[in-house]
This record gives C-alpha cells, structure tokens and sequence, in this order.
C-alpha cells in the first residue's frame, strides 16, 4: 500500500457502491484513501458472486445515474474511471491497493 497517490492509468478505477437521497455517493476506501483497482484485478468480494463484470463509467454523471437507478441506500457497486475519479474527488485521498498480476 503507498500513501501517495497511485499514478494516472486508463485501466485503474474505483469502486462507488452506493448513493444517498441527498446525492451523496460512497466510495470504497479503507485508512490509506480510496482503493484503486486495476479494472482486470478487482477485490473477488466486490463482485459478490456475480458472473458478469461490475458496470464500468467513464463520467461521474453516468456512474451516479446507475447508482440512483436502483433506489436510494441500495448496494450497487460499479466502476468509475480513475482519472475521472481523480478530478471528482480531488479533495480526496487515493491509495493503490490492487495491481494487475504479473
């Protein structure tokens, strides 16, 4: 885990999982800053089972539009590019905590 942000990559994505009545959405982060994936090496539990691949987003509008689809409160874990990300939510910290497999 680095403490400093994980390098731009077009194939790094966060997860977003869930949006509030107030458009708040919450993101997937743990003490380091926001977990950033590559989007072939996501965490297994994220996908919950699931055969088919979590939504990607390439714009935060579309990615909020999913999550607001599904009612309010709802799990619904997508992808949202990472430098989409980066530009979003600068305010905020990421940490690189999954990389693809050599």
């Amino acid at each position: 885990m680095s403490l400093e942000s994980p390098p731009l990559h077009p194939d790094h994505v966060i997860v977003l999982f869930r949006m509030a009545e107030d458009g708040t959405v919450s993101l997937l982060n743990s003490y380091g800053g926001v977990r950033v994936f590559h989007k072939d090496n996501l965490d297994p539990r994220l996908t919950l089972g699931q055969t088919s691949p979590l939504p990607f987003f390439a714009t935060l509008e579309e990615c909020e539009a999913y999550l607001g689809s599904g009612g309010y409160g709802e799990f619904r874990p997508c992808l949202l590019s990472y430098p989409v990300a980066r530009t979003a939510f600068s305010h905020l910290t990421f940490a690189d905590y999954v990389t693809p497999e050599a």
